[in-house]
């Protein structure tokens, strides 16, 4: 004769299945879809951008309000830097080139140059051209830059000064991912990027938002 579980045993069982349960539907509430970056918690209007750049051989003002609708991928450094910044650039590139055509029109690379001085709308442009013909490289003016970089987090520091026109910056290599509704989503280290088919797997959900 089979023995049935005791009463108390049973509802202990089902308790716990309950309680399971409930806990990944929260969970799967609060973040419905696993990012591969660092997700924000919650998402917060990206702080605003007012640059140059250098289009078709003039200098014209662009804002990160004029990307709405586009899933952008963000970035801070300068044409000068040695190592992560132009790691960082290949990086991206692989990334949308990882794309289905059909989604690459509605994401945008944009890179900030944290060296005002050195960095003109034409040599930032020209710059993150080299990496891709369809990413933008964006002049912020020296007054500016500080508060804006100040909004996402981004610090920076000339070092190795040996005139006022050879040195280095220190700053911070993340990368920021900006939805369609200009809000601040998923944070990468530049080092997450070597996986490009992750971050393109994050880029098609924002895509649908």
């Amino acid at each position: 004769m089979k023995r049935s579980l005791p009463r108390s045993v049973l509802s202990a069982i089902i308790l716990l299945v309950l309680v399971i349960g409930g806990a990944w539907i929260y969970a799967r509430a609060r973040s419905p879809f696993a990012y591969y970056g660092t997700p924000y918690d919650p998402v917060k209007a990206a702080p605003a951008i007012s640059a140059l750049h250098m289009q078709r051989g003039k200098v014209v003002p662009v804002n990160l309000q004029q990307l709405k609708g586009s899933a952008v991928l963000l970035y801070f450094g300068y044409t000068h830097c040695p190592n992560i910044c132009p790691l960082t650039m290949s990086y991206l590139n692989r990334v949308y080139r990882g794309l289905p055509r059909s989604d690459r029109s509605r994401v945008k690379v944009v890179m900030v140059s944290v060296d005002p001085k050195r960095d003109t709308p034409k040599v930032i442009q020209r710059y993150v051209g080299f990496f891709n013909p369809h990413f933008l490289g964006w002049h912020v003016s020296t007054s500016q830059l500080g508060a804006i970089a100040k909004g996402y987090g981004v610090s920076y520091q000339k070092v190795n000064a040996k005139s006022d026109t050879v040195y280095f910056i220190n700053h911070t290599s993340a990368v920021y991912l900006v939805d369609p509704l200009g809000q601040l989503t998923v944070l990468y280290d530049y080092t997450q990027l070597a996986n490009a088919a992750k971050v393109d797997r994050d880029l098609k959900h924002v895509l649908t938002l």
